[in-house]
């Protein structure tokens, strides 16, 4: 369900989260851990994974020149998206580093008299782990951060009701992540990790009847994550 509001300070919340882990991965990383589990020194991790973004929201006048209305917003909600990723473990360290891609799609409310907006977002991330070393067999907790490049339109209601993505636009940010491994097997894992991001892009599209429509879509609810995943 989606709800309106008026962007306030309190929408600097995700950025200072995302710069108060930046801080505490800056300071845990200047401290060299030995890895106290030998799947850190097994090379690969391949993960298939399925995420759960809590809101966003969608500024539908970010060039008016009445501040009222350029902060006002609709949130959208119960954002669902997957994805791959892959994950190289340093040998000998608890350091990882990880590339993963995801395909996030909202569609608004379908039919004649239906209303809200909706946007697909494709996130390509970057992503350092800093693994911290336990006595179990079966359980790896990691933390990390990077940064990611995000490709992202709006969706509308076309003719029909039928949902249609408008252009393209980029955008780039940071994020921070937090989780655990759980060992079924020797080499088979599943894992649940939260994220935190906050990107943010500028939509424009254009037709032969109307005039351009701008609007800013900022994505900055909390991630869930559910993975499935193998070490090589």
């Amino acid at each position: 369900m989606s709800t309106t509001g008026t962007s306030s300070s309190a929408s600097s919340l995700p950025a200072a989260l995302l710069r108060a882990g930046a801080v505490c991965l800056i300071v845990l990383g200047a401290v060299t851990l030995r890895a106290q589990d030998e799947r850190l020194g097994r090379g690969f991790d391949v993960l298939a994974f399925g995420s759960y973004t809590t809101t966003a929201k969608f500024f539908p006048f970010p060039d008016s020149p009445n501040e009222s209305s350029r902060g006002s917003y609709e949130t959208i909600d119960d954002i669902f998206g997957a994805g791959v990723s892959v994950e190289y473990h340093v040998g000998g360290q608890n350091v990882a580093l990880g590339i993963s891609a995801e395909y996030i799609r909202k569609n608004p409310p379908t039919g004649h008299l239906a209303g809200g907006e909706g946007f697909q977002f494709i996130p390509v991330e970057l992503t350092a782990y800093l693994q911290i070393p336990l006595q179990s067999e079966r359980i790896r907790l990691f933390m990390g951060g990077g940064g990611g490049v995000y490709r992202g339109a709006r969706v509308f209601s076309g003719p029909n009701g039928i949902a249609e993505a408008g252009s393209s636009a980029t955008a780039y940010g940071i994020h921070v992540v937090g989780g655990m491994d759980y060992f079924i097997t020797d080499r088979l894992f599943l894992r649940g990790e939260m994220k935190f991001r906050d990107p943010e892009f500028n939509t424009e599209d254009r037709s032969d009847r109307y005039p351009a429509m701008h609007a800013r879509i900022n994505i900055d609810g909390i991630t869930f994550v559910l993975a499935a995943g193998i070490a090589l």
